[in-house]
């Protein structure tokens, strides 16, 4: 249940914010490996949140953040 939301569409991402059951802020992001996707995502760890993002599969640009409020899952998300 989202409650507490943004939902924003930059560039070729799209960010999600909501607290989770526990009561956690918790991100995600899509486009995540991009430079402005990568910034995000450190902005959002900064401040706190857990993060979920999407790379595409075979990514070259790849994603290089680490963290234990940091998860990534690979997503095509042009294929409905």
């Amino acid at each position: 249940m989202v409650s507490e939301g943004l939902v924003s569409k930059t560039g070729l991402f799209f960010i999600l914010s909501f607290y989770n059951s526990n009561g956690m802020k918790t991100a995600i992001v899509t486009g995540a490996s991009g430079n402005m996707g990568q910034a995000v995502v450190k902005k959002f760890l900064a401040e706190g949140y857990r993060v979920l993002s999407t790379i595409v599969p075979n990514d070259p640009a790849g994603i290089d953040i680490k963290g234990k409020n940091f998860e990534t899952a690979i997503v095509d998300l042009m294929d409905e």
